[in-house]
């Protein structure tokens, strides 16, 4: 059904291009523009979409005596290979893009870029809720170029006009013996009505494939050049991430001792010396916890403290600071019953701390009360509620969200369930001890204004678990979507949600990747990898 959808949109591009005629124009030296294929990241292979792109911007931008386009075979890593092509191939312009589409959301970004100067003229960036949009895009996008490169004007389009009967005047029944047909009244010629701008989509970017099962994500200026990098790990390592046009490039990559599994990464400076230090979750072969720290050093990560007793976790706070929190791992080793063997409560031991960098190491501060049942993992304290409050937003054991106010009431649960996580910390179970229960670490929740009305609202993953959370050793999730949710007097009500993916979202974070001011969300998605099949990840930042 998908691929007859791509098939009747690569049919509209041809029409569309035999039907856009170019006008003559009566230059000496005609324009040569080199066309390249755009880059097309999607889930499923839509490669085919390329040769109606390339059609119909062919057909319109290119005017006999004026402008010659030429296309080019394959496609390029990035503009600076497109001008370099451009130059030996002799051509003036050289036109490249890329097109995005993650579920019904479509994102295309081109650019139109002057071989001799390296100029860039024509810089081309719309998202859409709809997959058709594509050939609006494109549409625009050469209707752009033609007026800002090459001053063509754009046609006139025919006035539409609506015919109106003017208003009768009510009269008197005629008479029987004298039938008297009246005039008709001309008709009223008024404008139609201006159509509605379309409104504008989420701004959605995915990243190319990564083949590793990403089980965490982070983000910060880790390398303290101004800029957000992305930090995630898999069971064994920990990389860094710089998003260079639509890529994503690898900084720098650190490798967990043998025998190690990471859990969890976060950033934040503590240290204040403007580079977010990575906070790794990890627990050594013999299930205790062995966390670390690495800092950028100016060109790879260093390891500042190891083997440390803390589960990590940063929570935004307010004036945009970050809060690292941390708790502590009780020893099964002390256990002498089978019903303490059993106690996940072991798995984490006292209480929530305000951890900060005091000079060569961390430092315990405040504690931070938390309802019965919640640890380090999946909460945060924020202004939710919008009336000043700064209240706990958190995923109890069924991964439903609660709210607690200031008091420690509980104010609000969701009747469905959210998160959703495959990371976990294992425990013996049964008399017997022949085996091992797992306990499932909850997501992370988020409270920020993503679309600056002022508002805040919540942003959480909510992956679709195939079991229903009805087996407690084993999770297998069908499809993952990112959720916003805000205060709605009584109850949390849905205000976005992205496109589902097929796998599951692994982690999330939120950040202020374009510099405007205002946070996005990025999310992992993970594979997790299956039969005869490699585990792969990609990074999507979604800006509703």
């Amino acid at each position: 059904m998908r691929y007859r959808f791509w098939a009747a949109v690569v049919c509209g591009f041809c029409c569309l291009a035999l039907l856009s005629g170019g006008s003559a124009a009566a230059e000496a030296a005609p324009s040569r523009v080199l066309l390249f294929p755009f880059t097309i990241h999607a889930e499923k292979d839509l490669s085919f979409l390329n040769n109606g792109i390339q059609s119909m911007l062919s057909a319109r931008l290119a005017r006999q005596g004026a402008v010659d386009v030429v296309r080019h075979k394959q496609a390029v890593a990035d503009e600076a290979e497109a001008l370099k092509i451009g130059a030996a191939r002799g051509a003036t312009h050289v036109l490249t893009g890329t097109l995005t589409l993650f579920g019904n959301s479509v994102s295309t970004d081109a650019a139109m870029i002057d071989v001799q100067t390296g100029l860039t003229q024509v810089r081309f960036s719309q998202s859409g809720t709809d997959s058709g949009d594509v050939i609006r895009h494109v549409d625009q996008l050469a209707r752009q170029i033609n007026q800002e490169v090459f001053a063509v004007a754009p046609a006139a389009p025919e006035p539409t006009v609506a015919v109106v009967p003017a208003p009768l005047k009510p009269r008197p029944a005629p008479k029987a013996q004298a039938a008297v047909t009246a005039a008709a009244p001309a008709p009223a010629v008024v404008p139609a009505p201006a159509a509605a701008a379309p409104a504008e989509g989420p701004q959605v970017w995915k990243s190319n494939l990564l083949n590793t099962s990403l089980c965490g994500l982070t983000a910060g200026d880790i390398n303290g050049d101004g800029a957000v990098e992305l930090a995630a790990i898999d069971s064994g390592a920990v990389y860094v991430y710089q998003r260079t046009g639509d890529d994503l490039t690898q900084l720098s990559i650190y490798m967990a001792d043998r025998g190690d599994q990471l859990i969890g990464v976060d950033a934040a400076d503590l240290n204040a010396n403007g580079k977010a230090e990575l906070y790794v979750t990890a627990l050594a072969g013999d299930g205790q916890l062995a966390s670390f720290v690495l800092e950028w050093d100016g060109s790879l990560l260093r390891n500042m403290a190891r083997d440390l007793n803390w589960y990590f976790r940063a929570i935004d706070a307010p004036a945009g600071r970050r809060v690292l929190v941390g708790q502590q791992r009780g020893s099964l080793a002390t256990a002498s019953t089978a019903s303490e063997l059993e106690d996940q409560n072991r798995l984490f031991r006292g209480d929530v701390l305000a951890l900060a960098w005091r000079g060569d190491g961390l430092v315990p501060g405040d504690k931070i009360a938390l309802p019965r049942g919640m640890n380090v993992f999946g909460f945060t304290l924020a202004d939710a509620l919008n009336d000043g409050r700064q209240v706990l937003v958190g995923f109890d054991d069924n991964n439903h969200l609660v709210i607690v106010g200031d008091t420690g009431r509980r104010e609000y649960k969701s009747p469905e369930s959210f998160g959703g996580s495959l990371n976990y910390l294992e425990y013996p179970s049964g008399a017997q001890f022949t085996a091992n229960d797992r306990y499932y670490l909850p997501l992370r929740v988020h409270v920020a204004d993503l679309d600056g009305d002022g508002v805040n609202e919540i942003v959480a993953a909510r992956n679709k678990d195939q079991t229903r959370n009805l087996l407690s050793r084993y999770r297998t999730f069908g499809s993952g979507q990112l959720v916003c949710l805000n205060w709605e007097k009584i109850a949390l009500k849905e205000k976005w949600a992205s496109e589902p993916v097929a796998d599951f979202v692994a982690d999330t974070a939120l950040a202020d990747f374009d510099g405007d001011g205002r946070p996005e969300a990025a999310f992992a998605v993970s594979t997790g990898g299956g039969f005869l099949e490699s585990a792969q990840s990609y990074i999507v930042t979604y800006k509703p």
